[in-house]
């Protein structure tokens, strides 16, 4: 049976709802979770101390939405998907040193970053759910080389990809495609 831990956040007046993604833990034990929906100036990156039952903001802006983060094994640093803007950032481990790791078109087409995942090597994955807000099948998973460039398509014409984990040998990726209700799986 689950166990409530604790209440993050309230519901945001401006948007309408609270929308808590991309749960994971760092280094120092503290996990991290993002905020979708949150407004600018509002926590958008929480990182909650389970034990204490105490969370603080990390990081905010003004127009991301990030979906999922991850840490990098290749560098240590946060990494974050934002759907809204198209793009992955990163983190200082702690928060801070916003950068921008991959923005832009990838084959002509600018991605709906959702979720991320790593390689050992530090490249990273990500599920593009190009298409949902129309009903279409644009959907691709992508890999951006660890130093952000070389970026390429690796599935395409998948419906809505959502969520992404490399399989125990990272031989290949299982992903969810959210508008099938199915489990996908790509060989690498």
């Amino acid at each position: 049976r689950a166990q409530k831990v604790m209440q993050l956040t309230q519901v945001h007046s401006e948007t309408g709802m609270t929308l808590l993604e991309g749960p994971v833990f760092g280094e120092d034990g503290g996990l991290f979770v993002v905020d979708v929906t949150a407004p600018g100036g509002k926590p958008k990156v929480i990182r909650v101390d389970v034990a204490a039952k105490t969370s603080r903001t990390v990081h905010t802006d003004g127009t991301g939405a990030y979906t999922s983060a991850q840490f990098s094994p290749y560098d240590g640093r946060l990494y974050l998907s934002d759907f809204a803007r198209g793009e992955v950032v990163s983190l200082a481990p702690g928060g801070g040193d916003a950068r921008t790791f991959f923005s832009g078109e990838v084959d002509g087409a600018r991605m709906n970053p959702d979720d991320i995942a790593f390689d050992r090597e530090g490249n990273l994955y990500v599920s593009d759910s190009r298409g949902l807000s129309e009903g279409k099948a644009h959907g691709r998973v992508v890999r951006i080389g660890r130093e952000g460039g070389g970026a390429t398509v690796l599935a395409e014409d998948l419906a809505a990809p959502n969520g992404i984990s490399f399989d125990a040998d990272y031989r290949g990726l299982w992903f969810s495609e959210l508008t099938e209700n199915r489990i996908s799986y790509l060989r690498l």
